[in-house]
């Protein structure tokens, strides 16, 4: 199955100078992709691979559709399907605890709320003690808020993961310790993206790299 397909994505900063041109890759179940580009075309990329910004040129097909053709509506039950999201600044509600933010994609696929909670407590109890699912996302540590990033990213089992530099500023034992959680929580036959600018861990299984 090809999980994404992009053709010739193009990206203009303030209608001016280009972050992205002519981009284009495609990836397939169990791939695992890594990319390396600045922080400001990490973003963009982030952005244009998972809907939250239209690219000025050129598509992006996820498991065959277009995400330009969908509507709002739409576009996030699809992304919430098909597609796990995680990037460094983690994109929690604040005023939500720990939990309530990692239960809002299973939520939105219609999970009951006990259901979800109980997928949540799997996922994450080799991470967080349990009270700290019932703080604000504040209360965690860098290695907590990455892993919780993570978390939310895998728990609907989506084809597509796309994973921001969520190990740049963790120290080696940490992205070691990120890694393997991925390992363990990874979907099977999903394919996977990092973007990333340096705190790779060493020796990972990529299938593709590529510089922007």
């Amino acid at each position: 199955m090809t999980a994404l397909q992009v053709g010739e994505l193009y990206c203009f900063r303030d209608g001016g100078s280009r972050l992205i041109r002519g981009f284009s890759l495609q990836v397939e179940a169990g791939d695992n992709m890594l990319i390396r580009a600045s922080e400001r075309q990490r973003k963009a990329l982030f952005e244009c691979l998972t809907g939250l910004r239209s690219p000025d040129k050129g598509q992006v097909l996820v498991c065959g559709q277009d995400l330009a053709e969908l509507n709002g509506k739409e576009l996030a039950r699809f992304r919430c399907e098909h597609i796990g999201a995680a990037y460094s600044d983690n994109g929690f509600v604040p005023e939500f605890s720990v939990m309530e933010n990692l239960c809002l994609p299973l939520i939105a696929m219609e999970k009951r709320e006990s259901e979800a909670r109980e997928r949540i407590l799997w996922l994450t109890q080799k991470v967080l003690p349990v009270e700290l699912l019932y703080r604000r996302p504040k209360h965690l540590s860098l290695f907590q808020r990455s892993a919780t990033s993570l978390i939310r990213a895998v728990s609907c089992e989506p084809e597509l993961l796309i994973l921001g530099d969520l190990f740049g500023n963790l120290d080696e034992r940490e992205r070691e310790r990120l890694w393997q959680l991925f390992v363990s929580l990874r979907p099977e036959h999903s394919a996977m993206i990092l973007f990333s600018g340096s705190g790779v861990p060493d020796a990972l299984p990529w299938t593709k790299t590529l510089t922007v």
